[in-house]
């Protein structure tokens, strides 16, 4: 088949790469629009039209999907289908039947929880145990399609927004090539997803960070590994904000007094005990601003931290 991909971040960028590296036909890409990046806001690529160049690939940016102008792209192009992976723009109507076996995304859940923009982060944020990936005919609802296949995976308690993402890119490579291969031979079955047992994962903003710290331990160590790697959980320490990378649980607090939330009950050798609703948490990496990403243990080195501190 005469494929065009769709996506813009590191994932998707992974998923093309594996098409070609085994040969598909990939004749066009749309990718998002560069953007400012870093102090200096200088634009930037995205990784899919990075590697797209790389190939050699045609690469499409519109600003807007609706326009004349891409539907005479796709009129060069002649796209058998359309391969969508963290696009981040909304395909319409007229795109997705443009191609014989119309467009198809890979979803980083178990359709119909958390569909929307973000559903690895809520997986962990909200305590799964498991996720996965659904590979899914698009509609023009959100994320409502027929599903073609999916595939489950545990979530640990080391696993972050970040690492879990990258399991979840290896693990679709294989399911979006057997899909593919079922679509050709006409032995695709999809299945229709029962609308009342979705949830919702919208993205989130960078002010959705802030570490709650009256809220149980569990829920906060949750929050820091659904936060990283962005928007990245944070607190406030002598009006300076402070990233949390990681945390670890603690069996057995020295305090469950919910009136000692957010105070740093001890300092030690592996990092920063602070009060939750229910307990405590160890704080493992953080950056305070206008500094690098170090150990919660390096940092008590440089910096007048101490027990009895707030965390706000």
């Amino acid at each position: 088949m005469r494929i065009v991909f769709m996506g813009t971040p590191q994932c998707a960028a992974t998923a093309l790469e594996a098409l070609l590296e085994n040969f598909y036909e990939v004749v066009g890409v749309f990718t998002q629009p560069d953007k400012p990046s870093g102090r200096g806001k200088e634009l930037k690529a995205p990784a899919v039209k990075e590697l797209a160049e790389k190939y050699g690939l045609p690469v499409f940016q519109p600003e807007n999907l609706t326009s004349i102008d891409v539907l005479q792209d796709l009129d060069l192009l002649l796209p058998d289908i359309i391969i969508v992976v963290a696009y981040g723009k909304i395909i319409p109507k007229q795109i997705l039947d443009y191609p014989n076996h119309g467009c198809i995304n890979i979803h980083f859940s178990l359709l119909p929880k958390y569909r929307g923009a973000a559903p690895i982060a809520y997986a962990v944020k909200n305590g799964e145990e498991e996720t996965g990936i659904s590979i899914f005919k698009l509609e023009e609802k959100l994320d409502t399609g027929p599903i073609y296949s999916q595939v489950s995976i545990d979530i640990t308690e080391d696993d972050t927004t970040q690492t879990l993402e990258e399991k979840l890119t290896t693990l679709s490579i294989p399911l979006l090539f057997k899909t593919l291969s079922d679509i050709v031979s006409g032995e695709a079955d999809c299945g229709i997803q029962n609308d009342e047992e979705a949830t919702y994962a919208p993205q989130f903003k960078k002010s959705d960070g802030l570490i709650d710290w009256t809220k149980s331990s569990d829920e906060i160590f949750n929050h820091i590994r659904a936060m990283n790697p962005w928007p990245c959980a944070y607190t406030q320490v002598d009006s300076k904000m402070l990233k949390v990378w990681g945390a670890r649980k603690i069996l057995n607090p020295k305090s469950q007094n919910p009136n000692e939330s957010g105070k740093i009950i001890e300092i030690n050798n592996d990092g920063i005990v602070v009060g939750t609703g229910d307990g405590a948490i160890l704080l493992t990496e953080v950056q305070i601003e206008s500094s690098r990403r170090m150990s919660a243990a390096d940092f008590i080195k440089g910096h007048s931290i101490k027990a009895g501190d707030i965390l706000r």
